[in-house]
């Protein structure tokens, strides 16, 4: 696995984290783009300007993606107003398995998951955008259940890191994500195997310990507690 950060762009400001898995794996994402079950060789987090608007992201990754010379059907990429370069990288191991995340936290526009609609309010203007988007590298193989299964350890621990550290959203209701939050997990071994992706397993628990300390990490070194 090889991991490159670009510096921001002097014009755009975009720039991005790749990370190459050296072969193609399977993987399941919430990606803006080719997200879903697929296969990729490339996990790519794009940092976009905070006013960033177009009306057809697809089109305008590919676009970026043809700049930066990589393979248009060998990547699967997320988008987020904050800087990759405050990525939170934590690597965990347990017994056959190791598990990589890379987390870029924003909070701007915290939401709780059955509270109040973020659009509640006619008129409203919302803050500052803000997008959790969460990497996992799983140095094994999970089945397509037990990757599903593993989306949801990385909610929840997700949900318990945002709890710890007390972030609540503009109805300061305690928060459990963002409007914009992104997901992808991919294998990047053929072994070890498992089933399970679930918190009684090996993968789950070093899945769950490896999001919930890259969050906690970015809140212990942000300058205003967020």
């Amino acid at each position: 696995m090889r991991v490159v950060r670009t510096e921001p762009h002097p014009e755009t400001w975009q720039h991005h984290l790749l990370i190459d898995l050296g072969a193609t794996y399977n993987c399941v994402s919430s990606a803006a783009y080719r997200g879903g079950f697929t296969t990729t060789r490339y996990l790519l987090n794009r940092s976009v300007s905070k006013h960033w608007s177009c009306d057809n992201p697809v089109a305008d990754t590919q676009t970026y993606l043809r700049n930066h010379k990589l393979e248009l059907s060998g990547c699967v990429v997320l988008l987020t107003a904050v800087s990759v370069q405050d990525t939170q990288v934590v690597s965990v191991r347990k017994d056959d398995w190791v598990v990589h995340a890379f987390v870029t936290v924003g909070v701007g526009n915290a939401v709780r998951a059955g509270g109040r609609f973020a659009l509640s309010d006619a008129g409203v203007v919302l803050p500052a955008a803000g997008t959790i988007n969460i990497m996992v590298v799983i140095e094994g193989s999970l089945s397509r259940a037990a990757l599903i299964n593993a989306v949801q350890v990385i909610t929840e621990a997700k949900v318990a890191a945002l709890g710890a550290c007390g972030v609540r959203t503009r109805f300061a209701e305690a928060a459990t994500g963002t409007t914009t939050d992104a997901v992808a997990i991919v294998n990047a071994a053929t072994a070890p195997v498992s089933a399970y992706g679930g918190l009684a397993t090996t993968p789950g628990f070093l899945i769950g310990r490896a999001v919930y300390r890259a969050i906690i990490k970015h809140f212990k070194g942000a300058p205003d507690g967020r």
